[in-house]
């Protein structure tokens, strides 16, 4: 954000545009962080409950905050007479007398700006308001959260399904994922036939969805269930190595060719 650079030494001459660079920065910053807990959209921060009193058409707001037009208004407790249209919180600006000051050509200003918001009711909502029952940004914050960790399903058939040391045909299966932050979980369910006999190091190699990458220098492995219809549930190994989710050591693990192997497991690792 933009700052008045204050590292030099010997004094200067404060004049309101300086102060109005330093406010502008702070504005500025602040609108970041609402943007970032709203979504970018209007949204109340908090208290600003708006309930009918049931006392004729008078409805109550309690104190509080609220975030629009790219600005945090404080809310003043208060009442407002509603019979129809929509209800909304609006700017309103007012000043201080105490902010009244003489500048150096003479005229008189007012410095001391009062910005809230309060309730106002019309047939229509205008622009660059916050309707009443708007969101709160905790709730907005939830349902980003909720974005970011919900589990996404992938069918194989949208994946990279390889092999090495032997061949292997996916049959049917899934990798389902989510991801928080640089923790990324994979949930793989595949059904495969292998092809050829399987040699040493031989490997299944999944390709990680949403084009994520394991941190080379967080070696992750898990136990991976391998079922089979003729020598039923065994472990196997499952690691995540670069863009890949590899099932190793497959002859180790006495897979031969054919019975239909279904791999079922869970993993977490890091990503780049």
């Amino acid at each position: 954000m933009n700052i008045l650079q204050t590292n030099n030494d010997g004094g200067m001459k404060l004049e309101s545009n300086d102060i109005r660079w330093i406010v502008d920065g702070i504005k500025e910053a602040l609108k970041g962080l609402a943007s970032a807990m709203t979504g970018g959209v209007g949204a109340k921060l908090q208290g600003c409950e708006v309930v009918d009193s049931e006392q004729g058409d008078v409805f109550t707001c309690t104190e509080g905050f609220v975030y629009f037009n790219d600005e945090i208004y404080f809310v003043e407790a208060h009442n407002i007479v509603h019979s129809a249209g929509v209800l909304f919180f609006k700017e309103v600006v007012t000043y201080d007398a105490a902010g009244q000051e003489v500048f150096d050509d003479l005229t008189t200003h007012d410095t001391y700006e009062i910005r809230r918001a309060t309730l106002e009711s019309a047939a229509s909502q205008p622009a660059n308001t916050l309707l009443y029952n708007a969101d709160y940004a905790s709730t907005k914050i939830g349902e980003q959260i909720n974005l970011l960790t919900a589990w996404v399903a992938v069918a194989h058939t949208s994946l990279s399904v390889s092999a090495t040391g032997g061949d292997v045909s996916t049959i049917s299966g899934y990798v389902n994922y989510k991801k928080v932050g640089k923790t990324m979980t994979c949930v793989v369910n595949l059904t495969c036939d292998l092809d050829s006999p399987q040699v040493a190091g031989s490997k299944i190699k999944i390709q990680i969805p949403a084009t994520g990458t394991a941190k080379t220098d967080k070696a992750t492995s898990v136990s991976i269930i391998v079922n089979t219809s003729a020598n039923g549930d065994r472990l196997n190994k499952m690691s995540a190595v670069g863009g890949y989710l590899e099932i190793i050591d497959l002859e180790e693990a006495g897979l031969v060719v054919g019975n239909g192997y279904n791999f079922t497991g869970e993993i977490t690792f890091e990503i780049n």
